[in-house]
C-alpha cells in the first residue's frame, strides 16, 4: 500500500484545517462598543402576526412597518406553543425559558384543558405571576421556582440576565404593564421601581434607557394597535422602538410581526429595511433570543453578552423595492409556508416510508422471482430499476419542488404532488437518457450525483430550497435556518458518497489509478468542507461522519484492509477537524459567529452541559416517538451491515454481481455506513439520519442489482441466439459426399 494512503486521515485533516482557517481569520475585528442616543423601548404584543396588520384595523402597526423595518420573528421557547409568559421571561434572561408547572411551584396540578377541533382556539396559557411588595421591595411570586426549573433545565438559563447587566452599569429598566414588569425582575425576581401607565412614558424613558411595554396578555390586534399609538406619541423623536409579537395565540406556532424603528448600530438605520439577523442569515426571519442581544448593543453593553444567548443583534439589511403592503404579504408569506408545510409534512413522511417499503418488496419479487420467460423477467426488472431511481429521486425532487410556491394555490397538496412528479421526471430523464444509461451504475450515479448538487448548490446560494421544506427546517421551529440540517446532510453525504464510486469506476478506464484515487479525494474532501464550513453548511456533527467515511472509501479502494486500531484513527480526524473548525469559528466577533462558535464559546463558560443532553433527548425522543422512522433505521441499517458485507451468504446473488463490476460501489456503500453510523450518534435527533440515507442509498442499490440480473439475461439470451443459429447453421451446411 503507497505510503501515502497511511498518512490519508492525518493529511485530509490538514487540508480541511487549513482552509477553513483561511475563511476563519479573513473575518474583520470587531468595533468598540457605542450606544444609540435615546432611549430603547420593546412593546410586546402577545399573539401578533403578519395576518392580523392591515392599514383599516391596525392603522398604526400598518404605518410603523413601512417606515421601519420590518421582519418575521420565531418565537419558540420549546417544544410546546410559547405563552407570554414565557416570552418576557425569554427576553429578561436572554435565552429560552419557561415557566413552572404548578406541581413545580408546590401548587396543586391544574385541570387538563378540554381539547377543542378547532385549528385556531386559542391555547391555554396561564395569566401572569403576581407581584408581592416587602419591606418596600415587590417581587415576582415564586420566583425562586422560576429560577430553579429555568437554571437546571435543558438551556441553563440564568432569569434575570439582562435586568443584572444593566444594573451593573448603575441602568434601570423601565416597565408598563404585567408582562413587561416580569422582564423587569433582577436575578433575586426584583422587578423595577420605574413603572407605571403609559401615560407616564415620558418620565420613565428619561429615567431608564431600556423599557418595556406590555400590550396585554389577551390583546387584539386593535387593542394591541391602540397601545403602539400611544406608545409612540409619549416617545421622544430619537428613540429605537423595538414592536414584537410576543407568542404564539392559536394551536399552532406561527411567524410574527418584528418591527424596528428609529437609530441603529448597524450599517444601516431602522428605517424603510428588511429586519433579519445573523442567527438566521435571513434578511427578514429572525427570533424571540435575538431580542436581549439587540438591546445590549443599542445599550453599548454587546460586550456583556454571555454564552447562553444564542441569538444575535438584529440588523437592518436592504431598502424595500416595494410599498408597504408589498412588504406585508411577503412577510404574510413567510407564515402562511410554514403553516401549509406543517400540514401536509406528516402525510408526506408517511408516503416516504410506505414507498420506501414497497420499493423493497417490488425489489424482493422482481429479483428472486423467476417469471415464467426471460422477455418478462427483463420487463419485471426494468419496471424494479425505474421504480427504485424514481424512489431515490423523490427527495430531491422535493427541494426543488420549492423553487415554485406550490404553497399560495388554491389546492396545495395536488400542486405539490404535481410538482415533484415534474421534477422526478426531469432526474430520471437525465438518469436514463444520457451516455451513462447503458452502464451498471450509471443511472443511479446520476441520481445520487443530482441529489448531491442540488443539496450542495442550495447551501451555497443560502439554503433557500430548504427553508419551510418538506424535508427541510420548519422555520417556526428555530432549530436551524441555514447550512445542513440532519436530514439534508444524510441525503447529501449518500449522493456525494455514491456519485464519487461511479466517478471513479469510470475515470480509473482513462486515468492512472493513483489519479483517479486522487481526484474522486479532493472532491470528497470539498464536500467536507461545503458541509462543515461555517460559512455554508455549517454542520457540526457531520464533519465528524463525513470525514470518517472519506477516508475509509479512500482506503478500501486503494485496497487497504480496515481493523480496529485504523477505524479508532480515522474517527480522531474527524474529531480533530471539527474542533478546529469550531475554535476558528469561535475566534471570530461574537455577532459572526455560527453555532460551531457558540458551542466552544458554551465549552469555556461550562455550559455545554445542557446543551450535550438536550441532544441525547432529542435522539431517543424521535426514535421512541417516529415509530416508521425507527422501523426504517432498523431495516436500512441491518440490509447494509449484512447483505452489503455478505451478499452471497445472505442470498443477494445480484448485488454481488454489483460489486464484482463495480467495486467502488461496494466500497462506497461500506464508507457510507462509516458515516451514517458516526453521524447518528454525534448530532442531535441524529437518529433521523440513517433513515434519510437509506431512503436514496437502498433504492440506489436495488437498481444497480436489477440492472445487473438483466444484463445477465440478456447475455444468456444473447449465448443461447449464437448457440442456436451455429446450429442452424450447421444442420444446413452440405455434407460431404463419400465414395
Amino acid at each position: 500500500m503507497p505510503s501515502w494512503v497511511r498518512r490519508l486521515p492525518v493529511a485530509l485533516t490538514a487540508l480541511l484545517v487549513a482552509a477553513l482557517a483561511f475563511g476563519a481569520f479573513s473575518s474583520t475585528a470587531e468595533a468598540q462598543p457605542s450606544r444609540v442616543p435615546g432611549p430603547v423601548v420593546v412593546v410586546g404584543m402577545p399573539g401578533l402576526t403578519w395576518q392580523n396588520v392591515d392599514p383599516h384595523t391596525t392603522p398604526s402597526l400598518w404605518r410603523l412597518a413601512g417606515v421601519g423595518a420590518s421582519g418575521s420573528m420565531t418565537a419558540r421557547v420549546d417544544a410546546r406553543l410559547t405563552c407570554p409568559v414565557e416570552s418576557w421571561l425569554t427576553v429578561n434572561a436572554g435565552s429560552r425559558a419557561r415557566m413552572p408547572t404548578p406541581e413545580e411551584r408546590g401548587q396543586a396540578p391544574s385541570p387538563t384543558p378540554t381539547p377543542t377541533a378547532a385549528d385556531d382556539a386559542p391555547p391555554q396559557c396561564p395569566q401572569y405571576p403576581k407581584t408581592t411588595k416587602s419591606n418596600g421591595i415587590r417581587t415576582v411570586d415564586d420566583w425562586q421556582a422560576y429560577r430553579t426549573v429555568n437554571a437546571n433545565g435543558e438551556y441553563g438559563t440564568r432569569l434575570g440576565t439582562l435586568p443584572a447587566t444593566l444594573r451593573r452599569y448603575h441602568q434601570c429598566v423601565g416597565a408598563s404593564g404585567p408582562g413587561a414588569l416580569l422582564a423587569s425582575a433582577t436575578p433575586d425576581g426584583v422587578v423595577t421601581d420605574h413603572r407605571g401607565p403609559i401615560s407616564d412614558l415620558p418620565s420613565i424613558v428619561r429615567d431608564c434607557p431600556l423599557t418595556f411595554v406590555d400590550a396585554g396578555l389577551h390583546a387584539s390586534p386593535q387593542q394591541a394597535d391602540s397601545t403602539l399609538a400611544d406608545t409612540m406619541a409619549a416617545l421622544p423623536p430619537d428613540a429605537t422602538v423595538l414592536v414584537l409579537g410576543m407568542s404564539d395565540r392559536y394551536d399552532y406556532a406561527q411567524m410574527h410581526v418584528a418591527i424596528a424603528h428609529g437609530p441603529s448600530l448597524g450599517e444601516h438605520p431602522f428605517e424603510g429595511r428588511w429586519l433579519g439577523s445573523a442567527s438566521t442569515r435571513r434578511d427578514d426571519i429572525m427570533q424571540l433570543t435575538d431580542v436581549t442581544p439587540t438591546l445590549l448593543q443599542l445599550l453599548g453593553h454587546g460586550h456583556a453578552q454571555t454564552s447562553a444567548m444564542v441569538g444575535t443583534p438584529l440588523r437592518a439589511g436592504d431598502r424595500y423595492d416595494s410599498d408597504v403592503a408589498d412588504v406585508v404579504d411577503r412577510l404574510r408569506g413567510i407564515d402562511y409556508a410554514n403553516k401549509v408545510t406543517r400540514d401536509l409534512t406528516p402525510a408526506f413522511n408517511i408516503v416516504l416510508e410506505v414507498g420506501q417499503l414497497v420499493i423493497y418488496i417490488v425489489a424482493a419479487i422482481g429479483l428472486r422471482r423467476r417469471w415464467s420467460t426471460p422477455v418478462q423477467r427483463r420487463r419485471v426488472l426494468r419496471v424494479v430499476q425505474v421504480t427504485a431511481l424514481a424512489g431515490a429521486s423523490v427527495p430531491a425532487a422535493s427541494f426543488l419542488a420549492n423553487l415554485v410556491p406550490w404553497w399560495y394555490t388554491g389546492h396545495p397538496l395536488p400542486a405539490l404532488i404535481g410538482i415533484c412528479i415534474m421534477f422526478v421526471a426531469a432526474i430520471m430523464a437525465l438518469a436514463l437518457g444520457g451516455p451513462w444509461r447503458n452502464h451498471l451504475i450509471g443511472p443511479p450515479t446520476i441520481v445520487a450525483g443530482t441529489t448531491g448538487a442540488v443539496l450542495g448548490v442550495d447551501v451555497l446560494t443560502g439554503s433557500h430550497m430548504q427553508l419551510s421544506g418538506l424535508l427541510g427546517y420548519p422555520v417556526v421551529i428555530g432549530a436551524r435556518f441555514y447550512g445542513f440540517g440532519n436530514i439534508m446532510f444524510a441525503l447529501f453525504a449518500t449522493g456525494v458518497m455514491i456519485f464519487l464510486a461511479g466517478l471513479y469506476h469510470w475515470l480509473q478506464r482513462y486515468l492512472h489509478r493513483s489519479v483517479a484515487l486522487a481526484t474522486v479525494l479532493l472532491l470528497g474532501v470539498f464536500a467536507v468542507l461545503l458541509d462543515g464550513w461555517p460559512a455554508w453548511g455549517s454542520d457540526f456533527g457531520g464533519v465528524i461522519g463525513f470525514l470518517p467515511g472519506i477516508v475509509v472509501f479512500a482506503m478500501l479502494l486503494s485496497g487497504h484492509r480496515l481493523n480496529v486500531r485504523w477505524l479508532v484513527a480515522i474517527l480522531a480526524s474527524g474529531i480533530v477537524a471539527v474542533t478546529v473548525i469550531a475554535y476558528l469559528d469561535y475566534l471570530r466577533p461574537a455577532d459572526q459567529r455560527s453555532h460551531l462558535g457558540r458551542f466552544v464559546a458554551q465549552v469555556i463558560d461550562g455550559d455545554a452541559g445542557g446543551v450535550i443532553t438536550r441532544k441525547l433527548g432529542a435522539n431517543l425522543s424521535i426514535l421512541i416517538s417516529n415509530y416508521g422512522l425507527s422501523l426504517l433505521v432498523v431495516i436500512g441499517v441491518l440490509f447494509l451491515a449484512f447483505v452489503l458485507m455478505r451478499p452471497v451468504e445472505w442470498h443477494a446473488a445480484a448485488l454481488q454481481r454489483v460489486f464484482e463490476q463495480v467495486p467502488s460501489f461496494r466500497a462506497a456503500l461500506l464508507a457510507l455506513l462509516v458515516t451514517l453510523v458516526i453521524s447518528t450518534f454525534v448530532n442531535d435527533s441524529g437518529i433521523a439520519i440513517p433513515a434519510a440515507g437509506m431512503m436514496v442509498a437502498i433504492p440506489l442499490a436495488v437498481a444497480a442489482s436489477a440492472r445487473a440480473v438483466a444484463d445477465d439475461l440478456a447475455v444468456e439470451a444473447a449465448a443461447g441466439a449464437a448457440e442456436t443459429a451455429d446450429g442452424a447453421a450447421h444442420e444446413d451446411a452440405p455434407s460431404e459426399s463419400t465414395n
